[in-house]
């Protein structure tokens, strides 16, 4: 028997031998490696030679190869003028000589001069021998361009054929240019790069050749070649402000660097002329000294189209559009819809001049008061240098521009009304500051305009829910009976119905840096309990809570700071079941951070609040939005 050594030798000798016999074998050919023979490739002659063209034609050719088969051709279009200027063209030696040194292939460093190279995968191309070729014309349909046309064929050794070329001549009636996108009149914002909100501004053009190709949905492909210039200051240039559209009197100097902004460049084949009919624009202060405020300026994109001829539009399209440099330099904005009411029922802030119902038993606080105290709210939480913007009632229509969204890190919208100010007017371009890092802090009862009878729901698509993280709002009002009885007869001698009002202070939620806090029921006594029918003080009726207080409910992406306390905790009374909602330890206030922009609602009256600690509340809030 033999021993695992003895194996294991026996096994090595085995090796070595089948090791020896293997090498005295060759793998190699007899004699010497054939050369590949090169495919040969030959123009069909439809269309015949020097034809003339007032389209694009369908140019035939074929392609073999002996020893292998044809992966490409390469095909490329050259002025008649540029290759005699370059040799002999009755030389066909020298004009193949030409193409084949002459000619770039494409590249995003080629020069293309005059031309490169257009490959055509015949793997990926239906009928790569039979081509719709893009000859090329002049400006005026009285310009005809006398060109020569070059094509070879690729083998899979990637071995050139001997270049093959006709002569043909085109004329051509140039197309027309048209930027489809009409400028935001309202502005855009800009920033040096996109982010998860920001895209760019997007532009959109497009070409027609409605001479050559009547069929408007038959057109030709086009190339373009775009420009930006700019900055120019906002209204100096002469342009239709509705639609960017230049007037007469435009005139804009294109050959001026320092206003050249970008121009358009084909990142795979090189040069200025590209496929895209939409441009997204960006970082249009590039050329500018760095500015550490927000500023705004006119721009003007320049777009050409090119045919199918290579016959660009003698007459370029220009759009005319306002950008601003999204820097907010300033703290805080206090922004003030207006709120008043002009014929008030119980709850609502009444509107009136300075010294009115002076024969009133007591002192009423109006709107100007209100205003005052958020000022002054903001000022002792140590911003004295608060801006306040105060739309007046006959100006409602008219929102915060973006340009002045644009000065402010927080825009701070407070307001007292018994309905939601915060109008359709003002969305749009609040949405459009928060999305470019803008903060915004809603605080006011009804914020949302929500009611009384019924939760008021959002949905995932709504900007309460993208931009607070709110998917519903429930507001305390007044019952129907009470509020058909407003005007209440002074000779009645039964009393005036229970409201429901309850909102008596804030429950701070652990884990914040906030304390609970209490409203000032003397100033809810003096703002909202106006009766205009009557003076006499039996008339009047004292309020348990803040009016108008709304609660929200939330998705898991904010987070909670105060809760409601009810003058009636958690149990109300059988007797005031059928009009009081049970509203104790609801939310009142929400924050989010995004990490772009940071938002806060407050449901609750900031007037109302005692002033002392709605200080305290500002400083907190305004710390965490500006941290």
């Amino acid at each position: 028997m033999f021993s695992v050594r003895k194996l294991w030798v026996v096994a090595m000798l085995a090796a070595a031998a089948l090791v020896m016999a293997l090498s005295s074998c060759s793998t190699a050919p007899d004699g010497p490696v054939p050369s590949n023979f090169a495919p040969i490739v030959k123009i069909v002659n439809i269309p015949a030679e020097g034809s003339h063209f007032t389209t694009s034609p369908l140019i035939n050719w074929y392609g073999t190869d002996a020893d292998g088969y044809i992966i490409a051709y390469e095909y490329a279009i050259v002025r008649a003028s540029v290759v005699a200027a370059a040799v002999d063209t009755s030389n066909e030696s020298a004009v193949r000589e030409y193409a084949r040194t002459q000619i770039d292939m494409p590249g995003p460093s080629s020069p293309c001069d005059p031309t490169c190279w257009i490959i055509i995968d015949v793997a990926t191309t239906d009928s790569p021998t039979r081509q719709q070729i893009r000859l090329i014309a002049g400006n005026t349909p009285e310009d005809t361009v006398v060109q020569f046309f070059f094509v070879r064929a690729v083998d899979n050794d990637s071995t050139r054929s001997i270049i093959d070329y006709s002569v043909y001549s085109r004329n051509n009636n140039p197309p027309t240019t048209e930027i489809v996108t009409a400028p935001d009149t309202l502005f855009y914002y800009d920033l040096p790069e996109t982010t998860l909100t920001y895209n760019g501004i997007t532009m959109e053009w497009k070409g027609l050749d409605k001479i050559d190709f009547p069929n408007e949905a038959d057109q030709p492909e086009f190339t373009y070649y775009y420009q930006i210039f700019g900055p120019y200051p906002h209204g100096q240039l002469d342009y239709d402000p509705e639609t960017g559209a230049p007037n007469d009197a435009f005139v804009i100097d294109t050959t001026a660097i320092d206003k050249l902004v970008l121009t358009s460049r084909d990142t795979t084949l090189g040069g200025v002329w590209v496929k895209a009919t939409t441009g997204r624009f960006y970082n249009l202060w590039r050329n500018e000294p760095v500015a550490d405020t927000s500023r705004m300026g006119d721009f003007v994109l320049k777009v050409v189209a090119r045919d199918d001829a290579s016959a660009p539009d003698p007459t370029p399209e220009y759009r005319v559009f306002t950008a601003i440099d999204f820097k907010p330099h300033k703290n805080v904005l206090i922004f003030v819809p207006s709120f008043c009411a002009s014929g008030p029922t119980p709850g609502e802030v009444p509107c009136f001049p300075e010294g009115a119902y002076t024969n009133l038993p007591y002192e009423i606080y109006g709107e100007d008061d209100m205003v005052e105290a958020y000022q002054r709210i903001f000022s002792q939480a140590g911003y004295p240098d608060a801006e306040l913007i105060r739309v007046p009632r006959t100006g409602q229509s008219r929102g915060l521009s973006k340009e002045v969204y644009a000065r402010y890190r927080v825009v701070a919208m407070l307001n007292d009304g018994s309905v939601s100010r915060l109008g359709t007017v003002h969305i749009p371009n609040m949405l459009d500051y928060m999305d470019f890092g803008g903060n915004v802090w809603l605080w006011s009862p009804a914020v949302f305009g929500g009611n009384a009878e019924s939760l008021n729901g959002f949905q995932a698509n709504s900007w309460q829910y993208r931009y607070f993280n709110i998917t519903g709002e429930f507001r305390s009002f007044w019952t129907p009976s009470y509020t058909k009885k407003s005007t209440w007869p002074p000779d009645r001698t039964d009393s005036i119905p229970m409201t429901n009002e309850q909102f008596t202070g804030g429950l701070a939620l652990n884990g914040t840096e906030f304390s609970d806090f209490k409203i000032d029921l003397e100033r809810v006594q003096l703002s909202y309990n106006y009766l205009r029918t009557s003076a006499r003080a039996q008339d009047t009726l004292r309020f348990r809570g803040a009016p108008n207080t709304s609660y929200f409910i939330r998705d898991i992406f904010s987070q909670p700071l105060f809760l409601f306390e009810s003058y009636f905790g958690n149990t109300v009374p059988d007797s005031a079941k059928a009009y009081i909602k049970p509203m104790q330890g609801t939310i009142v206030a929400v924050r989010r951070d995004t990490g772009i922009w940071k938002s806060a609602v407050f449901g609750f009256s900031a007037f109302c609040t005692r002033e002392d600690q709605a200080i305290d509340i500002t400083r907190k809030m305004m710390t965490w939005f500006l941290n």
